[in-house]
């Protein structure tokens, strides 16, 4: 297949080592006047690993090697003579593609041709679609030289879309281990009278950008399951809400043992329907008609648990662009809430508990002291007659005696 132009064999030297050109800041002079030597300085381009293209200066393709073949999936053949800019055009996602982009792009083009300094390289970050139809990142590297025909610019494209991959996951988690903290801070700031799933499904929605989310709870004497908190849009909430207003005893659903061991050893599960992670607690047309209102791509189910027994579980909405969540931060997201769970129940026993110790002892016939190391009185349940309480707390027991 003919790989260039008949423009082509004016090129110099200086712009076929491209692997060497694109290492250093500049070129001589006597570089960019050196004419091609064979085949053997064309393979350099041929063998490249990246896409390489030249345009001359009037802003038409010259050469196209395979490596912009493998990248793009447009052939040689498709490319020579035709204009750069209508072919990185051509390349871009088809949201971007309008008019004033195009007309962007042939100005950017020009203006490198015509007015850059030789050897001045200059790198981009672009959009475009690959050859698999998927849109990937590249860098897109230009810098110009010279031929005896005019100026020739040089355009190498890396596909990078592995490296912002990795560098939005970094990006992702850091923010996510920030909410993470957030969440620790206001877990340990919550007062007795605030609502702990309320909080729950709000940072849980907030962290994982779920369209919605509904937590429910676990009664263990009839085995069921109930919704207790559901978080999102009111729009979106008050039309949920009249989707089930005819099927409220789905609402309730019945665990039978094989769900209960699945929701207590499962903690986080990811599912394409309702029906997939509720374990068809909930029937598929209801789910699959909420998943339609909520444009839902996916679900995720999380579980609660509270020295191993479970306290309820979250269900998540997630939409077709919205990625997963980092799951290892999503599983201390649940530690932490379940330990907040597990402490607001041991300190409402706790109150309950000196709640009955308080009532039992003022009500208690005996007079019952409650004295410190030194044996300073700190409570006392009743007083002898004649004597008011403050005649007795924070005195010594061995020192005081009724007069």
């Amino acid at each position: 297949m003919e790989k260039f132009g008949t423009a082509y064999t004016g090129l110099g030297k200086g712009v076929l080592d491209i692997e060497s050109i694109i290492g250093v800041n500049g070129g001589l002079t006597s570089e960019n006047n050196m004419f091609l030597n064979g085949d053997e300085q064309i393979s350099v381009i041929e063998l490249s690993s990246d896409g390489i293209f030249i345009g001359d200066r009037q802003g038409k393709v010259i050469s196209w090697n395979n490596g912009m073949e493998l990248l793009t999936g447009i052939k040689s053949a498709d490319a020579i003579d035709h204009q750069m800019w209508d072919i990185i055009f051509q390349l871009t996602p088809k949201e971007y593609q309008n008019q004033a982009f195009l007309n962007t792009l042939e100005r950017r083009f020009v203006s490198i041709i015509n007015d850059w300094a030789y050897w001045q390289r200059k790198i981009f970050e672009h959009k475009i679609t690959g050859a698999d139809g998927t849109d990937i990142t590249v860098e897109l590297s230009t810098f110009v030289t010279a031929s005896p025909n005019g100026n020739l610019l040089v355009t190498v494209l890396r596909d990078i879309s592995s490296q912002k991959q990795a560098e939005m996951v970094l990006v992702t988690q850091h923010e996510a281990l920030s909410k993470l903290n957030r969440f620790s801070i206001d877990l340990s700031r919550l007062s007795p009278e605030e609502n702990i799933e309320a909080l729950i499904s709000r940072r849980i929605k907030e962290f994982t950008g779920a369209i919605g989310v509904v937590f429910s709870g676990y009664n263990p004497e009839d085995r069921t399951l109930t919704p207790k908190h559901i978080e999102m849009e009111p729009e979106m909430l008050e039309m949920l809400v009249c989707l089930f207003d005819n099927h409220v005893h789905k609402i309730h659903s019945v665990l039978r043992d094989y769900m209960y061991h699945e929701l207590t050893h499962t903690i986080i599960r990811v599912g394409s329907s309702l029906f997939d992670v509720t374990l068809g607690a909930i029937p598929y047309p209801v789910g699959a008609s909420a998943q339609a209102m909520l444009m839902a791509d996916r679900f995720i189910r999380v579980s609660f648990l509270v020295e191993g027994k479970l306290y309820g579980t979250s269900l998540l909405a997630l939409g077709k662009n919205q990625p997963d969540p980092p799951m290892e931060i999503l599983e201390d997201f649940v530690f932490l809430a379940a330990s907040a769970i597990q402490r607001r129940q041991t300190e409402a026993s706790l109150r309950r508990s000196e709640a009955t110790l308080r009532a039992i002892t003022e009500n208690a016939a005996d007079i019952i002291l409650n004295l410190d190391e030194e044996g300073t009185i700190q409570f006392t349940n009743r007083v002898m007659q004649g004597y008011e309480k403050k005649d007795m707390i924070g005195r010594n027991f061995c020192e005081w005696t009724p007069a």
